[in-house]
């Protein structure tokens, strides 16, 4: 993206929905352009920022189901003392 004094350029491969929704926010409001290019700047960010929000939860989540299985994981090595129950314990918890 490149910001210039009264202009914002922005390249990508394929259609933006970021870029399009902010572009539909300042052809919907005029007085959008009167509060400057750093603003639809900001917006542009804002927008490309949040749509990172959703994939980053399910990092998130997925990250938290393999500390899960690892923690028991470790209770089952840690406590289950008969080899065979062990085996069994690992599988259930897979």
């Amino acid at each position: 993206m490149f910001v210039g004094h009264n202009f914002i350029v922005t390249f990508h491969e394929s259609p933006s929905s970021e870029i399009g929704m902010v572009r539909k926010r300042v052809m919907e409001d005029k007085n959008t352009i009167n509060k400057g290019v750093m603003y639809i700047f900001y917006s542009v960010m804002d927008e490309i920022v949040y749509e990172y929000f959703p994939s980053i939860y399910k990092s998130e989540d997925e990250l938290n189901e393999i500390e899960t299985k690892k923690k028991n994981q470790d209770l089952i090595e840690n406590y289950v003392k008969h080899p065979y129950a062990k085996k069994l314990l690992v599988l259930l918890c897979l």
